[in-house]
């Protein structure tokens, strides 16, 4: 707790929180504040800005607590790190937070980097739209949009400039530092010093910014998935919130591949490998850190519970267009598969085949049986509309998205094919042979993976043809909608089929290249199907619809859930404990677990090393598993334990009270983890439910089955209730002591894939340790010895009244006891029985006379696992 001046103000809260990080053993790197424009500019006359004064204090406060190593800065807006420009025809540029970068304290310049890198809108003659940029998803076009464009090359001045892109150039006339009204030139703002301009006025000294001195962190930096998120990044659709925004010109549909190509564009652009990351003579470094961008955001609740659960989640829908990825990026893109295949076939990229074309994204993407790699592709196509052609001896893909023009042609520009015929062959296809309804069905990943069926229909048509598709794609209902849209829209789109013939002077077009051609005055805008090459190129080609191929919003189902979480990741837990029942291998341990859904069951494999695992058990039942709300400390042993109460939350399952003779009998049992992996096993009559499967325990029975020295556990500590699935680990006795790898998950996937967890653990075989001796006493004799005796427990068998003696439980009954002063060890004596005499020589020699005080440990021994637990007993003459 940080107990500073300042109580009641944003000093306090941040240094409090510096003090916490302290206290939970450090951090790597912490921010004095974060995105804070409307105040950073606040001045209090002139160039006086207090706010970089007040943060700069902050840092040096935040380095006294937490140390020379943190790295400290401050996480600026993308609109605010570079300097303040008012925009009131005063002419005025003040580097406003240089006093804060410059300080000694500050080790980083932080940015939330969601400045725009495209400009892109749907017709085909837009400013940006080119052979060299044929779609929003090019790579090379969003890349050349990090030091490019719009705040860089370019501003608008009016929101109906933007729409007709009416751009002004941004020129620094008088001094020609360009790179001063640029918000996105991070790299010369980097490597200048920088001049306060007061009323536009150039000052003649710079700021006490040195240039190159400090890297620039992305403390943030990310994209919506949303159609044309590049076009403005920093916003996102919520219908209940003031400030909910689609991106310019977007049509609000959710587009992944986008968010995935811009986060690929910013990590490749600024690689040190790619050349574009100057290094700094000052510390040595690239002026971005790479290691240290950091993108906007991962969600701690778990998906699928988030954001499939509407009744749980109040924000489920914001995830379909927002900027989230988690739940999102670990889907697979139609050219990473397409790259993939490419180099098991021995192909190279850049020069056997390139895969910038394929665009498209799922959650997954099945390949169930033998199949060719073509095959594959062809199929990733159709769902994901490119196509797959051979150019310049070169495999490549062509996406059907918005394809810009490759030539405009004339039909007296075809080769006139001879009399009688027709230099263009048109056929348009009947509407009785084009669908009314197209259905797709897919593996829908937020219904547990079973499958889905979309439906797209054509209304008003004289046609009552269906067309069915099955994809081995994984995706979400909605985008499944989409692609059966897509799907009927290019049927139609692509009715007329053209066929004619080229010179073949025209080597440049081939299959997948968008013409237009020109026959008896009307424009046809086609697609280029097949090239025949003979004395002349035969041309087939289809019309072509742009639009058709651009994203539709499909319908949203909410699902409820009912307060079952859909999925949980496998929790194995592993208990080297006491003997639970007197028929288990003794040496063996306990294996437990949780998972949702847990069928078909949890299966645990182990290894020596990190391969050829070996299957273990399994578990055919669920764990009932929780955690302690509260430190639970030691208690009394062998009756009820009346004043400890046990708060406990469970995952799953629940408790209930029973009566004192069904406790007797083994029932409400639990075991609680307590230090050094030490387990209790503890009983208990009471159990009130307190709040959602959360319980206050009450009249205790601790220690049970020689457990006591896993007595005292600290909260968060980990619970297993006896009436859930457990199993033993299956272990040889050879196998004790070794440390082992173990995966834990759902049964029958695949060991190291997602449904699996990895643990560390070395099982040591407590089930076979011997109990700690009851009713140690030690008592003067007339002789002067002292008779030490004690009374013998087992680990089995110790239940019946019937016998005289409980069975011993060992081999043979062997005991240590230790005789010590003040923790120093004295004598060590042997027994086997349970009884020992401390004779007058003995304690002569160990004292110089009658021993008058100390301390008597006495071990049961077992010939397999060596010293029991000790029973302590102090001596006083």
């Amino acid at each position: 707790m940080y107990t500073g001046e300042y109580r009641w103000s944003y000093t306090h809260f941040a240094l409090h929180l510096a003090m916490l990080a302290k206290a939970a053993g450090g951090v790597d790197a912490f921010v004095v504040g974060t995105e804070m424009p409307g105040i950073s500019a606040l001045t209090w006359g002139f160039d006086d800005f207090p706010f970089a004064y007040f943060m700069a204090y902050i840092a040096e406060e935040a380095r006294k607590i937490m140390g020379p190593d943190v790295k400290i800065g401050y996480a600026a807006d993308w609109s605010e790190f570079h300097s303040y420009r008012p925009g009131d025809g005063s002419g005025d540029v003040f580097f406003h937070l240089d006093k804060l970068w410059a300080n000694e304290n500050i080790d980083f310049i932080g940015i939330d980097n969601y400045l725009p890198l495209t400009d892109w809108r749907d017709h085909e003659n837009h400013e940006d739209h080119g052979q060299g940029a044929q779609s929003i998803h090019d790579l090379d076009y969003l890349k050349a949009g990090i030091e490019g464009r719009e705040y860089f090359d370019f501003y608008y001045a009016s929101d109906e400039d933007r729409t007709n892109q009416n751009r002004t150039l941004i020129a620094d006339q008088d001094h020609g530092e360009h790179w001063v009204f640029r918000q996105k030139d991070i790299r010369s703002w980097w490597e200048n010093p920088h001049h306060n301009r007061p009323g536009g006025v150039r000052s003649n000294t710079s700021t006490n910014w040195v240039p190159k001195s400090k890297p620039i962190w992305f403390t943030e930096f990310g994209c919506p998935a949303i159609d044309k998120g590049t076009n403005q990044p920093n916003v996102f659709y919520d219908p209940k919130s003031s400030e909910s925004q689609v991106p310019y010109f977007s049509s609000g549909v959710r587009d992944d591949l986008i968010q995935r190509r811009y986060l690929r564009a910013m990590l490749e652009y600024w690689a040190v490998e790619a050349g574009n990351n100057p290094v700094s003579p000052v510390y040595g470094g690239p002026m971005v850190d790479p290691v240290n961008m950091f993108a906007w955001a991962w969600d701690v609740r778990p998906f699928p519970s988030f954001p499939v659960e509407s009744d749980t989640w109040a924000d489920w829908g914001n995830f379909t267009t927002g900027h989230w990825l988690s739940g999102r990026v670990g889907g697979v893109s139609a050219d990473g598969i397409a790259r993939l295949l490419m180099e098991r076939a021995g192909l190279r990229e850049g020069i056997d085949f390139e895969t910038a074309g394929a665009d498209g994204v799922a959650d997954g993407f099945l390949i169930s049986s033998i199949t060719s790699a073509r095959s594959v592709l062809e199929t990733l196509g159709a769902a994901f509309f490119f196509d797959a052609v051979e150019s310049g001896g070169r495999v490549a893909f062509r996406p059907r998205r918005s394809r810009y023009p490759l030539a405009e042609i004339e039909a007296e520009q075809l080769v006139d094919q001879g009399k009688d015929k027709e230099r263009v062959s048109i056929t348009r296809a009947q509407e009785t042979e084009l669908p009314a309804v197209v259905r797709v069905t897919a593996y829908d990943s937020s219904k547990d993976f079973n499958t889905a069926t979309a439906e797209a229909l054509e209304g008003a048509v004289s046609t009552e043809r269906v067309v069915t598709s099955d994809l081995p794609v994984v995706t979400n209902y909605e985008r499944l909608q989409g692609m059966a849209e897509n799907l009927l829209q290019e049927a139609w789109a692509s009715r007329e089929r053209l066929s004619y013939v080229l010179p073949p002077t025209d080597l440049h077009i081939e299959p997948g290249d968008y013409l237009k051609l020109t026959v008896s005055g009307r424009v046809f805008a086609v697609r280029v199907l097949s090239v025949k090459d003979g004395d002349a190129r035969m041309i087939e080609a289809v019309t072509y619809d742009a639009p058709v191929y651009e994203a539709t919003k499909g319908a949203t189902r909410a699902f409820v859930s009912k307060g079952q979480a859909l999925q949980a990741a496998a929790l194995g837990v592993f208990i080297d404990g006491p003997l639970l029942r007197d028929q288990d291998t003794p040496w063996q341990g306990y294996l437990t677990g949780y998972q949702l859904p847990f069928s078909p069951g949890m299966a645990f494999l182990s290894s020596p090393v990190t391969s050829g695992y070996e299957l273990r058990a399994a578990l055919n039942q669920q764990g009932v598993l929780g955690e302690l709300q509260a430190p639970l400390p030691a208690g009394p042993l062998h009756r009820w334990d009346k004043g400890n109460r046990v708060k406990v939350k469970l995952y799953n399952g629940a408790l209930a009270s029973l009566e004192e003779d069904l406790v007797f009998s083994g029932g409400n049992a639990m075991l609680i983890e307590g230090a050094g992996g030490e387990w209790e096993l503890l009983q208990f009559a009471n159990a009130e439910l307190i709040a959602e499967r959360t319980y206050t325990l009450s009249k205790l029975l601790r220690g049970q089955r020689g457990s006591e020295p896993g007595m005292g556990a600290p909260a968060g500590a980990r619970v297993v209730v006896l009436d859930g699935g457990m199993t033993q680990n299956g272990l040889s006795r050879s196998e004790l002591g070794l440390p082992l790898n173990w995966q834990a998950g759902r049964a029958g996937a695949g060991v190291g894939s997602e449904d699996y967890t990895s643990y560390q653990k070395t099982f040591t075989g407590r089930g076979e340790r011997p109990l700690s001796p009851v009713h140690l006493n030690a008592r003067a004799q007339t002789d002067g010895s002292i008779a030490i005796s004690w009374i013998r427990r087992t680990r089995t068998g110790g239940d019946s009244w019937e016998v005289a003696e409980v069975p011993l439980g060992e081999t043979l009954e062997s005991y240590t006891v230790e005789i010590r002063e003040g923790g120093v060890l004295k004598r060590s004596l042997s027994a086997s029985k349970g009884s020992v005499s401390y004779t007058a020589a003995m304690q002569v020699e160990d004292f110089g006379g009658p021993a008058s005080s100390f301390d008597v440990w006495v071990y049961q021994l077992s010939e397999v696992y060596g010293r029991g637990v000790p029973a302590v007993a102090h001596y006083e003459a």
